[in-house]
């Protein structure tokens, strides 16, 4: 039997949170997942190792550590465990979506299933359910506090904190502008409010890591406030995702555009990819990634 991985940290001084990985028993071996197809999406099950290597070929294929290859593997696992049945109104487990986590199983190659198999059936657990396991692919130096993305999800073990392995290597910077009318187009496909005409946008509140939580959007005398995120994902829906990379960004208005300066990409919440990665490249173990 594999030997009981326990992480334990104070949170503060009167919180302590324990996670174990232990080898998984009473979890099932199968996930429905719908894949996306030419000839249209269609229902599997997919053996859950399988299904985590499909998952490492999906979001982490350029990995280069071994061991952030491994701790990536114990996260994905956990949370298909965790978020497991989120479709199941549809008659499915899973999508292969960034929804629930991308699948690639052509890209699942030995290295990947390697890293699979090495940690076959370990899971995060807390308070004897498995652990809430998000990640994001570049926390930019500091990570997001889960509450501030999801309320109904806050955990002691998701808290900000600096993630100076990350920092380690340049930031993913990033710029994106916009017409206002097309920004504007993209709330009411959505169905968000937003000014009759958009001339500025502000940030008029932001979390603990510095991240926008709430902007105002100003133009015509009108100033409407939306959360940011729900701004980040009515764009990204409507116009593509590689224009909001995350909420970590600074914006203003020049020659009739509005312009985003930002650093870092996705939610920011939980294991940084960018940062498993340099901690597993200068020596650190998949467990000891998972403790940080």
């Amino acid at each position: 039997m594999r030997t009981a991985l326990r992480i334990v940290f104070d949170m503060v001084s009167t919180c302590i949170a324990i996670l174990c990985a232990w080898p998984l028993a009473a979890a099932p071996a199968v996930v429905k997942v719908q894949l996306r197809t030419s000839q249209g999406p269609r229902v599997v099950e997919m053996p859950l190792e399988r299904y985590v290597a499909a998952v490492l070929g999906g979001e982490s294929s350029v990995f280069q550590s071994p061991e952030a290859l491994k701790a990536m593997a114990v996260v994905a696992r956990t949370y298909a465990i965790r978020m497991k049945g989120r479709h199941s109104a549809e008659g499915f487990d899973l999508c292969d979506t960034t929804h629930c986590q991308r699948l690639d199983a052509g890209a699942a190659t030995a290295r990947l299933e390697n890293a699979a198999l090495e940690t076959t059936g370990e899971l995060l657990w807390f308070q004897g359910k498995p652990a809430f396991t998000p990640y994001t692919r570049d926390c930019g130096g500091t990570t997001e506090e889960a509450a501030n993305v999801w309320a109904d999800l806050a955990a002691p073990y998701l808290k900000s904190h600096a993630d100076p392995y990350c920092r380690r290597t340049p930031a993913a910077a990033w710029q994106w502008n916009a017409n206002p009318q097309e920004i504007l187009r993209a709330l009411r496909q959505a169905q968000l409010r937003g000014p009759r005409v958009l001339d500025q946008i502000v940030i008029a509140e932001r979390t603990t890591s510095g991240r926008s939580s709430v902007l105002t959007l100003m133009g015509a005398g009108d100033a409407i406030r939306i959360s940011a995120g729900s701004m980040r994902f009515a764009i990204g829906r409507e116009l593509g995702w590689n224009t909001i990379r995350g909420d970590q960004y600074e914006v203003h208005s020049s020659n009739g555009r509005i312009v985003f300066d930002g650093k870092g990409e996705g939610h920011g919440v939980g294991l940084c990819q960018r940062g498993a990665e340099q901690m597993g490249l200068t020596g650190k173990t998949y467990r000891e990634i998972l403790a940080f």
